[in-house]
């Protein structure tokens, strides 16, 4: 019936005139961040599939990505990064907004730091005329819910809540992993983003100099500048058809050395650090 479709427009136009949803929570922020880069992801791969006028703009995008950051990178993987990027870049941007009263993709662009040209550059193209308008109302939805949204707030009340110490942890660094679950928590576990408080770190660093100190005599433990020589191999150059034997050199090498082979948020080397400070505090110099 004709006026059933003309119900059914009032309808449409009563629900998209509606004030976006104010978030309080961290992890409905998490999770509506998740899903729209969910989004963009797939629709990106999908665009890419399906090359024509219209994906130029991420074409050249993908051309800058490749040339900047990862040279073999493949389509999904650039979906990937790109969704990750224009999402986490918006949260980043809102975090740091000193004007509450409102949120854009503009204002989003002006906000990026100098010192970050590809940031720079990736924000020009999401508030320039080529931007994909398949994605930029994705993008508009987003900066929406952000404008209502006290994500500062937000995120400190939810990084309070996991653990007491959240003047000890960086807020965006952190609040990433809750994101990345909410995205794609096999991503996050291949990453290794995984938070270990603050206090548990303290404990490790603590039991390591200990260890250090009691089991290997090093006195300083873990804040030792002590040297030692090792014997190493090496590998002459050779020209093709020579004949020459490998030879060994003495190098030196600090005895304790430190390693976080998946870093991820810095926080065992931060807390080493400070551990350290500790330890000369008062007698600086």
């Amino acid at each position: 019936m004709p006026e059933n479709g003309e119900n059914l427009i009032g309808e449409l136009e009563a629900f998209l005139s509606q004030a976006p949803e104010q978030i309080t929570s961290g992890l409905r922020l998490a999770q509506i961040m998740g899903g729209r880069a969910r989004r963009i992801r797939d629709n990106i791969i999908e665009f890419l599939d399906h090359e024509d006028e219209k994906s130029k703009e991420l074409l050249r995008i993908y051309g800058m990505m490749k040339e900047l950051l990862v040279h073999d990178l493949e389509p999904a993987k650039f979906a990937d990064m790109y969704a990750q990027t224009l999402v986490y870049g918006l949260f980043v941007a809102r975090y740091s907004d000193p004007t509450p009263e409102n949120f854009t993709r503009s204002e989003a662009r002006d906000l990026v730091p100098k010192s970050n040209p590809f940031l720079l550059q990736f924000f020009d193209h999401i508030v320039g005329p080529n931007f994909d308008v398949r994605l930029a109302y994705i993008v508009d939805e987003l900066c929406e819910i952000f404008s209502v949204s006290n994500v500062q707030e937000i995120v400190h009340k939810h990084l309070r809540v996991q653990d007491e110490t959240v003047e000890d942890r960086d807020p965006i660094i952190h609040f990433y992993e809750d994101f990345l679950q909410e995205y794609d928590p096999n991503e996050r576990k291949k990453m290794g983003a995984y938070y270990t408080p603050v206090p548990v770190v303290r404990y490790i660093v603590r039991q390591v100099d200990r260890i250090l100190k009691e089991d290997f005599g090093i006195a300083k433990g873990i804040a030792s500048d002590e040297m030692i020589t090792r014997t190493v191999a090496t590998q002459p150059h050779r020209r093709p058809g020579d004949r020459k034997d490998r030879t060994t050199t003495e190098i030196s090498v600090p005895r304790v050395q430190i390693l976080d082979p998946a870093v991820g948020t810095a926080t065992f080397l931060n807390e080493t650090i400070k551990f350290i400070y500790q330890s000369f505090k008062g007698q600086e110099g």
